[in-house]
C-alpha cells in the first residue's frame, strides 16, 4: 500500500475529526469504568467502541498502565491506535482477528518514520478477555507503555495527563495482516484507509479506585 492508513494520521492534527465529549462505560465483565469513544470506520456501518480505563492514583508527568477495550465490527481487518495522535515516534496498539476468527492477536508497535511500524517491545500487554462472534470481535488488555514514551533521543519524554483530555489517533485496514496468527506479523502494502479520527479521550471519566487489585481479578 501507499502508507495511507497511517499517514493520514499525521493529516490529522490539522484535519482532525472533532469528536463528542467522552461517555462513561461500566464495563459489567470487568468491573471497570472506562472513558468511552465510538469512532465510524466506514459510512453507514455501525461503529467501533474505544475505551480507557485509568487509576485513579496515576500522576502527571508518570508513567502508568491503562486498560484499553476495542470493540471492532469483523469488517475490520486491523484496528490501529496511535497513543501520540501521530504515526511517527510514539506507541502504536494494533489488533485483528485470528485466522481462524476465533481469537484475537494483540500487537505493539513503533515507527520512527513513515514506513511500516515494526514491534516494539517498549509496549507490553496483558489481555484481560477477548472474544469474537458472528458480527464483532472484542479485546480488554492492560497496557504497559502506552501513557509515556520518548520519542527520540534529542526529545523530552512525553506523557498523557490521568486526569485531563488526551488526542490519541485511529486508524484501521480492512484487510488482515500477511501472518493474522502472529503479532509480529508484517503488515499488508496494498491498503488504503476508509476512516481515520484523533478523538479526545477524557480520562477523568475512566479513573478507577484499587485499579490494580480490579485488573488481576479480571485477567483470564
Amino acid at each position: 500500500m501507499i502508507w495511507n492508513v497511517w499517514i493520514g494520521l499525521v493529516a490529522l492534527i490539522l484535519n482532525h475529526v472533532v469528536a463528542a465529549a467522552s461517555s462513561v462505560y461500566m464495563d459489567p465483565e470487568t468491573g471497570l469504568t472506562f472513558s468511552s469513544e465510538s469512532v465510524v470506520f466506514k459510512l453507514n456501518t455501525k461503529p467501533m467502541d474505544i475505551r480507557i480505563a485509568v487509576p485513579s492514583t496515576a500522576g502527571t508527568n508518570s508513567d502508568y498502565d491503562i486498560v484499553v477495550q476495542i470493540v471492532a465490527p469483523n469488517e475490520v481487518g486491523w484496528a490501529g491506535l496511535a497513543f501520540g495522535a501521530n504515526m511517527k515516534q510514539n506507541p502504536l496498539l494494533l489488533v485483528w482477528r485470528n485466522a481462524n476468527n476465533d481469537d484475537v492477536v494483540v500487537s505493539g508497535r513503533w515507527a520512527s518514520s513513515y514506513s511500516p511500524p515494526q514491534p516494539y517491545t517498549g509496549l507490553s500487554y496483558t489481555i484481560l478477555n477477548s472474544r469474537t462472534n458472528n458480527t464483532h470481535f472484542q479485546v480488554t488488555l492492560k497496557c504497559s507503555g502506552c501513557t509515556s514514551w520518548q520519542p527520540s533521543a534529542t526529545q523530552n519524554r512525553k506523557f498523557l495527563n490521568p486526569t485531563s483530555d488526551n488526542r490519541i489517533a485511529w486508524a484501521f485496514s480492512p484487510r488482515k495482516p500477511n501472518n493474522p496468527n502472529s503479532n509480529t506479523t508484517a503488515l499488508m502494502m496494498n491498503d488504503v484507509h476508509e476512516s481515520h479520527a484523533t478523538p479526545t479521550f477524557q480520562f477523568s471519566k475512566g479513573l478507577n479506585t484499587n485499579f490494580a487489585d480490579v485488573v488481576e481479578r479480571a485477567r483470564r
